[in-house]
């Protein structure tokens, strides 16, 4: 009676693991970001499984090298712990190389394996391969300073939920990807118009629904004859003076707020909270950082790189919210033909503003 009774405890217990192991996964399954999927993993792991310390290798099959990308202590902080590891190096590198899950219960066979990742007073370990389309691209591992932590069915519910976290790290980078993708400028890898657009729009009625009055400018800058260089220099340099460009705004002015591009060989800038005068200096430090150093173009003629440098200048455009317009959508508006008119019309390399 005894046997029965213990073995139908122990299966009451494992199904409610199983089942807190599926709402984990399910949970796993809401992420949307690489991070936030590692991060809940932790966090639930360590209620389901003993565990004095958690890793999660990362796997690059180019150098057959494993990156700890997370790591947990066993009062649940999440620290960052720079480690490399070989496949069949330490205890994760034999979980890869032997590319199946392996338990410990006993010390001399864990120190056999010269597991320089785990703590000396490690006394039970478990590793599971985290994969993906029949490849390993990981390894868990959690470890326990206790004698005979585990039992196999803990080792079952590791794999379970490697299984889980390999779905969802590959969803997530997915997302991100396709985010990246509708956000982003392929040739420059700033932000698109579209979202540019969507950003102000959204933020605004942010702003609108909390009752809170911010100023928000908009610096629409274009460059100058640029058509006039895609006809001297071909349409190819042209793009090296777009990416160049994108470089020094990102580099020199994106401390300031969101820059996009706008389209053809306009960008934009969003800045929060700035009074318009500041907008306007930082207007002009961008067009004299454009003007005063020189663009360089390569070119390969027969095989040889040819190096040339050609000036460019750009007109720009500022307007500012409530300042000089009635709603932040009317922004770009107004900024776009200050640009125009303000300073394209008054001989280009300028920056202006309707007052």
């Amino acid at each position: 009676m005894s046997i029965v009774f213990s073995y139908y405890h122990n299966t009451q217990l494992i199904n409610k693991y199983l089942h807190t192991t599926s709402e984990i996964g399910h949970e796993l399954s809401k992420s949307l970001n690489v991070k936030s999927v590692l991060d809940t993993f932790l966090d639930e792991i360590k209620y389901l499984i003993p565990a004095s310390n958690i890793y999660v290798f990362d796997v690059s099959n180019e150098s057959r090298m494993m990156d700890l990308i997370r790591f947990m202590d066993q009062e649940g902080n999440q620290l960052k712990k720079d480690l490399k590891l070989f496949r069949g190096e330490g205890f994760a590198g034999s979980v890869y190389e032997r590319e199946k899950s392996i338990m410990m219960m006993r010390k001399k066979d864990i120190d056999q394996l010269n597991p320089e990742e785990l703590p000396d007073e490690t006394k039970s370990v478990m590793g599971v391969p985290i994969q993906r389309s029949g490849k390993i691209v990981g390894v868990l591992t959690v470890s326990s300073n206790e004698l005979n932590a585990y039992e196999k069915y803990h080792l079952m519910l590791l794999e379970i939920l490697a299984n889980f976290l390999s779905v969802a790290i590959e969803n997530a980078r997915h997302y991100e990807s396709a985010k990246t993708k509708s956000q982003r400028d392929q040739l420059t890898n700033l932000y698109n118009y579209r979202y540019f657009i969507e950003h102000i729009d959204e933020y605004a009625k942010d702003l609108e629904a909390k009752g809170i009055k911010e100023n928000l400018s908009v610096i629409i800058l274009d460059i100058d004859s640029f058509k006039a260089i895609n006809d001297e220099h071909g349409h190819e340099s042209g793009n090296e003076v777009l990416i160049e460009l994108a470089n020094r705004l990102e580099r020199l002015f994106g401390h300031y707020g969101i820059i996009a591009r706008y389209g053809g060989e306009e960008f934009t800038v969003l800045i929060k909270g700035m009074p318009h005068n500041d907008v306007i200096q930082i207007a002009e430090d961008i067009r004299y950082s454009i003007a005063s150093e020189p663009f360089i173009l390569y070119k390969t003629i027969d095989g040889n790189v040819e190096v040339q440098e050609i000036n460019v200048t750009a007109s720009i455009g500022v307007s500012t919210y409530p300042d000089q317009c009635e709603t932040p959508q009317e922004l770009i508006r107004n900024a776009d033909r200050s640009m125009y008119v303000g300073a394209k019309r008054n001989g280009k390399n300028k920056v202006a503003s309707i007052v």
